[in-house]
């Protein structure tokens, strides 16, 4: 008997004017039910969407997209020299969830239960390269376009992927799954934290919409897409900020405190001299 199909849809949103839209699309998005809804927020225009080991990662200018082979063989170092710090060796799930917390270059990609938490990434996040690239380097970190991403879960007949048993391996499991993660982190409990694990980290997710998967495979039946002009940054974290959505609210660590200080008195200085970009 064959296997039950599924797939998702992708659609993009358009652009986002102010927090009073955004909130007006994503209430469209996830209607009035208990549908499952998770949001990831990026600082940069991105087209593609997929995991950073599948994404080209640069280093002593030279660039390279790592290999399956390589991404089990950088997994098992983290897994072995994670000894020292676990006093023990740590489970597949732990080693996974650590490596991409610490910047390894995972199969996870990263989302939000809040959509303001994404909203805020895609207005704040700072990107000095693209800053150092403008002309005689002027351009602002604010100057860039910005992306929100959503899903939303499908209703399937299979559980969630658990985290706390043993088996199978991260590595073996097909298709695009949700799941929770072991919080290693007060940063991911801050932030609401979910993740997508892809069987296929090199696909862009946006260009598997419309692909059959096995029905157990698949996770998510939705996918959207929204830009945040770079000209509208402003006045969205400033709203962000009102309702307490911060770089003190989302990295409750001293790391955060700084940015967070620093961050508002680039604001305050900014409307000091009239300037609101």
């Amino acid at each position: 008997m064959p296997r039950k199909q599924a797939r998702f849809t992708f659609q993009d949103g358009g652009a986002i004017r102010d927090l009073d839209h955004f909130l007006k699309e994503i209430r469209e998005f996830g209607g009035r039910g208990p549908m499952q809804t998770y949001f990831r927020g990026q600082g940069e225009l991105v087209e593609q969407l997929m995991p950073s080991i599948g994404r080209e990662q640069y280093y002593a200018g030279k660039s390279v997209t790592f290999t399956e082979k390589q991404e089990r063989s950088l997994l098992k170092r983290f897994r072995r020299y994670a000894y020292e710090y676990f006093k023990r060796v740590p489970t597949e799930w732990e080693t996974l969830f650590l490596a991409r917390h610490h910047g390894l270059p995972t199969r996870l990609l990263d989302w939000t239960s809040n959509p303001l938490v994404a909203l805020y990434f895609a207005a704040s996040h700072q990107s000095d390269d693209i800053a150092r690239s403008a002309p005689a380097g002027r351009q602002r970190k604010l100057d860039v376009d910005g992306t929100v991403w959503a899903i939303s879960r499908r209703e399937a007949d299979h559980d969630s992927i658990d985290v706390l048993v043993e088996g199978p391996s991260p590595l073996d499991i097909r298709g695009i799954r949700v799941g929770y993660p072991v919080n290693p982190s007060p940063r991911i409990t801050a932030q609401s934290g979910v993740f997508t694990l892809h069987g296929d980290p090199w696909a862009d997710l946006v260009k598997c919409a419309a692909k059959a998967y096995d029905g157990d495979e698949l996770d998510i039946n939705r996918l959207n897409r929204w830009t945040v002009p770079a000209a509208n940054k402003t006045n969205i974290i400033l709203d962000l900020g009102r309702v307490a959505i911060n770089s003190r609210t989302l990295f409750p660590d001293l790391d955060g405190l700084a940015r967070g200080l620093w961050e508002t008195e680039v604001i305050r200085s900014t409307f000091k001299r009239g300037n609101t970009r």
